[in-house]
């Protein structure tokens, strides 16, 4: 245990990163530091992930619907269920085989989750994707 404060400590002390903030006294710096982390923050909100959201429309001979539906995966979709014996589970709501049947003629539907990759494609590689 101090042992690993002792190296908590060195690092600390005389391993530091140098950024462009090191010359001022260290509660400049820190506000400084949080403001430049918050307007970076910000300015990733603003700016898209990518300069196209959407594909490009499809070309002939394969048909474009007209409208876009963005769906969420999890709590739209799927039911999250946890417990104790069986851990995350995901049920299928009533319905939605049925309800994509119908929508899949008029709409491109886009399903959108912020679930990890290793959920998301577990859950969207089954018959219903």
């Amino acid at each position: 245990m101090i042992s690993r404060l002792i190296l908590f400590i060195l690092l600390f002390f005389f391993l530091q990163i140098p950024d462009e903030f090191d010359k001022d006294p260290p509660v400049i710096q820190q506000l400084k530091r949080t403001y430049k982390y918050f307007k970076d923050y910000r300015q990733m909100i603003i700016e898209p992930t990518s300069p196209k959201l959407l594909p490009d429309p499809l070309k002939e001979p394969y048909y474009q619907p007209p409208y876009t539906l963005v769906l969420e995966l999890t709590d739209v979709l799927l039911h999250p269920e946890w417990s104790l014996s069986t851990g995350w589970r995901f049920k299928k709501r009533p319905g939605i085989d049925y309800l994509f049947q119908q929508l899949a003629p008029l709409y491109e539907i886009v399903i959108f989750t912020a679930e990890t990759g290793m959920v998301r494609n577990t859950i969207t590689s089954g018959p219903m994707f």
